[in-house]
């Protein structure tokens, strides 16, 4: 309208991947959590050119973060102190879809003694580039 052409829209929501280890956890098992990064298209035309990066740190020393394979889709290359995720050439991203790019498996080792960060850029042609960072502040 007035001369600009539509363009998507695309922002990230988490979801649980299937399992989570908390508040009961076996003797000898790790706690973790499988998160899942997904990625929405809220604009009104396709989004081509679609990637996600995502970096991360914390909580603690013996702690770690893993990431299970990305959809077929998307071609994941791993980086120092995080990941990035770039959808095929031919991907497309419909307008109201959701789908599921990053899977990170969160492992929770004590002693917690930094902090738990993470950022989350995401982008496509057309659309400004967003980032979201978050950091839960350790207290120990």
């Amino acid at each position: 309208m007035f001369g600009q052409h539509p363009a998507p829209s695309v922002f990230h929501m988490w979801g649980l991947g299937g399992s989570i280890t908390a508040p009961h956890v076996e003797p000898g098992e790790t706690p973790h959590a499988w998160l899942q990064i997904m990625v929405v298209n809220n604009g009104v035309v396709m989004a081509r050119d679609v990637y996600v990066n995502f970096r991360m740190a914390g909580p603690g020393v013996d702690g770690f973060w893993s990431l299970r394979e990305p959809p077929s889709r998307w071609q994941l290359t791993e980086s120092i102190g995080g990941w990035h995720a770039v959808a095929d050439d031919r991907f497309r991203l419909a307008p109201s879809a959701c789908i599921p790019v990053l899977s990170p498996m969160l492992y929770l080792k004590p002693p917690f003694v930094q902090d738990l960060w993470y950022e989350i850029t995401l982008g496509c042609s057309g659309s400004p580039v967003h980032m979201f960072e978050h950091c839960t502040a350790y207290e120990g």
